[in-house]
């Protein structure tokens, strides 16, 4: 299976007039089903925060994490699943 999003967040303080603050990330899934209980994924995303809405950071404003990861998941039950996930971050 694969999926692609997107996620955009807006963040305005009420107590003052400032401009709307935006962040956005978007994403690809791609996902194996191994068995009913085992499942593979990889996911990729670029999150954009070039405000610092999310994520402030002094020394780097306006900077852009990128990031990948691998993941198992083991379906214990139905409504239970276990997670086990290698992710790479770098900005």
């Amino acid at each position: 299976d694969a999926i692609a999003g997107f996620d955009i967040g807006v963040q305005k303080h009420i107590a003052t007039t400032a401009k709307a603050r935006i962040w956005y990330s978007p994403i690809v899934i791609l996902q194996y089903t191994h068995s009913d209980k085992i499942k593979f994924a990889f996911r990729n995303e670029v999150f954009s925060d070039t405000n610092g809405v999310i994520v402030h950071l002094t020394n780097f404003p306006g900077a852009r994490t990128y990031s990948a990861s691998l993941n198992m998941d083991y379906h214990i039950t139905k409504y239970l699943i276990w997670r086990n996930e290698i992710k790479f971050m770098a900005s």
